[in-house]
């Protein structure tokens, strides 16, 4: 398969390999925390779990990269990403009455996660070519399989009961099992020409002040999402909201997200339209935490969390996009590594750090306002990363 010419055989494997991997995650959104606490481990532990392998996520991206942009066998690297993450829930499943061994495992999950999510997305566009703008349309199936996911761990009334637990272990296991498998029929990609020096390249491009400030924006983008992404089930269950009406709220978001990578594809495209674009989402995103924090009623809460389409789906497409054009394809996964690293590996330690540590000891309208200051400092920081293109001469510009 030529670079660029992406084939039908190749969008069904990304697609299902987006479906496995957020399906899996789904699960783990809504009953990852309340199984940790059923183990004896508050609120502020479970934080700093989450936060730590955040923490591991910030490395892992980086090196799965580099090593699939210098080896260029980002396919067997997936596979091994995947089949990590499938082990670490057969371990997790072993070590259910050991909340050390459990805790570990919980933790090092998050680098062969890390590893799927940068692998599939470095790989899909290196397919497209130079039709990044595409991208939504295919990452979408990751959404609709999160959505999946988390609903079904939501509707069911045994969700802390010890059969379910093992039932979550096991369809986690089987769905990166068969994202293992669903690798094998990827096509093969053409060799690119290999850079000499990977990480002084992307070090020279993330030095510039531009990408600082857009590294910055992204970090901070994610970590105002850090209490809806670790603690979602239990800001609702503090405000009085049941497990259901959560699993609605996911589906609305997943909606939501689904409609906005679509429609990504066709918003993008123009360039006009690119900065406009991002200056709705983070001004939604400001919005959505601070109504979020004055929300008791259920279905109030449910169409709020459906904002989550622009908040992280469509920006989502949009930093992806930027990242597409500032490295060259030789560089592409490493690039994707240094996004989903520094961006969301450490914006979620930021924000799923503070998030449950507040949520211990204050409340739960205080967490979700700390999600708006971290929103706010996204807008400053994306507000800088704008003037600076703005003031760059057309020549030079490396993003929109």
């Amino acid at each position: 398969m030529q670079n660029g010419e992406i084939t039908t055989r190749s969008q069904m494997v990304f697609g299902f390999g987006y479906f496995a991997l957020y399906f899996a995650l789904g699960l783990e959104i809504v009953i990852a925390t309340p199984i940790l606490q059923t183990l004896g481990i508050g609120a502020g532990e479970a934080g700093t779990l989450w936060a730590g392998r955040s923490l591991l996520s910030v490395l892992g991206p980086v090196v799965w990269g580099y090593y699939a942009d210098k080896t260029q066998k980002g396919p067997r690297m997936l596979q091994v990403s995947f089949f990590g993450a499938a082990l670490c829930h057969l371990c997790m499943w072993q070590l259910q009455g050991h909340a050390v061994g459990l805790a570990l495992f919980f933790i090092l999950l998050g680098f062969f996660i890390s590893g799927s999510v940068v692998l599939v997305d470095g790989l899909l566009l290196k397919s497209l070519g130079n039709a990044h703008h595409r991208y939504g349309q295919i990452r979408l199936f990751g959404g609709l399989g999160f959505g999946l996911g988390a609903f079904w761990a939501s509707q069911t009334e045994l969700a802390l009961v010890s059969e379910f637990v093992q039932s979550f272990f096991f369809a986690s296991f089987g769905t990166y099992f068969a994202g293992t498998l669903a690798v094998f029929f990827l096509p093969a990609m053409a060799l690119l020409p290999r850079e000499q020096n990977i990480l002084r390249s992307v070090a020279r491009l993330c030095g510039s002040l531009p990408v600082l400030c857009l590294l910055i924006m992204i970090i901070a983008q994610w970590a105002s999402h850090g209490l809806y992404t670790g603690f979602l089930a239990v800001a609702a269950s503090k405000n009085g909201i049941s497990l259901a009406f959560v699993g609605y709220a996911v589906v609305a978001a997943i909606v939501a997200e689904t409609l906005c990578l679509f429609a990504s594809a066709r918003l993008l495209a123009v360039k006009a339209r690119v900065m406009p674009v991002l200056f709705l989402i983070l001004a939604v995103t400001i919005f959505r935490w601070l109504f979020s924090a004055s929300v008791t009623e259920p279905w109030r809460f449910v169409w709020t969390q459906g904002l989550h389409g622009i908040t992280f789906g469509l920006f989502h497409a949009w930093a992806v996009l930027q990242f597409a054009k500032i490295f060259p394809a030789q560089l592409r996964q490493t690039a994707q590594g240094w996004l989903l690293g520094a961006g969301y590996g450490l914006g979620g330690a930021l924000g799923m750090g503070i998030s449950g540590r507040l949520l211990e000891n204050a409340s739960v309208a205080s967490a979700w306002q700390a999600m708006a200051a971290f929103a706010a400092v996204a807008l400053v920081a994306g507000t800088l990363f704008s003037l600076l293109q703005r003031n760059t001469p057309s020549k030079e510009k490396a993003l929109v």
